[in-house]
């Protein structure tokens, strides 16, 4: 039985935490759920998620549905799309079977790519070799969520490109549930009608999903003034690491949301972030471990929460002892996620 692979590409930088997040995991698994109910689906679909944050991770080579487990999505900083591409060229090639004169390969590939940033990665030059690839390697379809993602990248990078939009971040569930759905809907249509090279099938779009045509104007992106920034912190108190997120209303970064995170996690800022001034930042944050209000910069460039402005400090990174005067000026260097 010729087999119809599909790759979900998967953004799970520190821009996911939350709702976001949450929502993808739940997605995956719904979406197992529904292929698993359709005959066609069963005979011919296989699954593989590859990740990409600061790098890009097979976190599920490309499986039968009927075997496949949904994985863990870790979280840590950055967007590689770059080395997304790269490891889904050579996944492609190792994973998918060939037509040859004697015997019928696989169906072309579908994959979906949904991230909700920008590259922080080089991308052109994975890019290039991916569509130097013959035959076409793939069906690449795209969708981004949120004022942060390039939608040029993804003009480039895909045959279709979706935009999601959620009026706020409590309406990210529903609207993952919706878009998984979709997905689904579209990878039993092309199940049942499978042929060498068909588009992805044009399901009826939900409520929030919309399409992004080559000619559509899509809000231009302040490479400057990202929607969010982040800043990885360790509590003084316990060690433990927690991330600070801060939305840029405007006018000021505010608004903030802590999330406790893995040490494996913690990174000194993103450098290809761009610098944001300190007048710019209203951080009201507490520590989510202590509930320490004050935060200390230290000169090897962790950030920890403290309990006492007076007090002599001890760098919960480095160890050297430091002395709570004065105030950080200047620009801040955080990670775009």
């Amino acid at each position: 039985m010729r087999r119809l692979p599909v790759y979900l590409l998967i953004d799970t930088s520190e821009s996911t935490l939350g709702e976001a997040h949450d929502s993808i995991m739940q997605g995956v698994s719904k979406m197992l759920g529904t292929l698993r109910k359709n005959p066609y689906a069963l005979e011919t679909v296989w699954l593989s998620i590859i990740t990409f944050d600061a790098t890009a991770r097979v976190v599920a080579p490309l499986t039968d549905i009927c075997e496949f487990v949904a994985p863990e999505l870790p979280i840590h900083p950055g967007t590689a799309l770059g080395a997304a591409i790269e490891t889904l060229r050579t996944r492609l090639s190792l994973e998918v079977m060939r037509s040859t004169p004697e015997k019928k390969g696989d169906w072309r590939p579908l994959v979906f790519f949904l991230t909700d940033g920008a590259p922080t990665d080089e991308w052109r030059g994975p890019l290039a070799r991916f569509k130097a690839t013959t035959p076409r390697p793939a069906h690449v379809c795209a969708i981004g969520c949120g004022d942060d993602v390039d939608f040029a990248v993804l003009r480039e990078l895909a045959d279709e490109v979706f935009q999601l939009n959620a009026e706020s971040e409590q309406e990210l569930p529903e609207l993952f549930n919706r878009l998984f759905v979709w997905l689904s809907a579209s990878v039993n249509s092309a199940s049942r009608g499978l042929e060498e090279d068909a588009a992805l099938p044009q399901n009826a779009l939900p409520k929030g999903v919309a399409r992004v045509e080559n000619g559509d104007a899509t809000p231009p992106r302040n490479p400057a003034r990202p929607k969010f920034v982040f800043f990885h912190r360790i509590c003084s108190t316990t060690r433990r690491h927690y991330l600070v997120r801060l939305t840029y209303n405007g006018k000021f970064y505010s608004s903030p949301r802590t999330f406790k995170v893995e040490k494996d996690f913690f990174s000194e800022g993103d450098p290809g972030a761009p610098e944001i001034p300190s007048e710019l930042i209203v951080d009201e944050s507490r520590c989510p471990y202590c509930d320490a209000y004050y935060v200390f910069h230290c000169e090897c460039g962790a950030m920890s929460c403290l309990q006492n402005r007076e007090s002599v400090f001890t760098c919960p990174s480095c160890g050297q002892k430091c002395s709570m005067f004065g105030s950080h000026t200047g620009g801040i260097r955080g990670s775009l996620g």
